[in-house]
């Protein structure tokens, strides 16, 4: 079995056993979405960050 986006997408779909695991590890119980980093990346309100590591896990 090979860890294809498919997949993890697959296997941490809403409802699985998996994602319910996942969620409890979680602080915010969810998964967080890379886009919104990146539009506030990209956005003023990220001109005063400054060597920040924001770690962005797309699965």
């Amino acid at each position: 079995m090979t860890l294809s986006s498919r997949f993890l997408r697959d296997a941490l779909a809403e409802g699985t056993p998996l994602r319910e695991r996942f969620a409890e590890r979680v602080p915010m119980g969810r998964p967080g979405e890379p886009a919104a980093v990146v539009a506030f990346l990209a956005g003023p309100d990220a001109g005063y960050l400054n060597g920040v590591h924001i770690p962005v896990d797309v699965a």
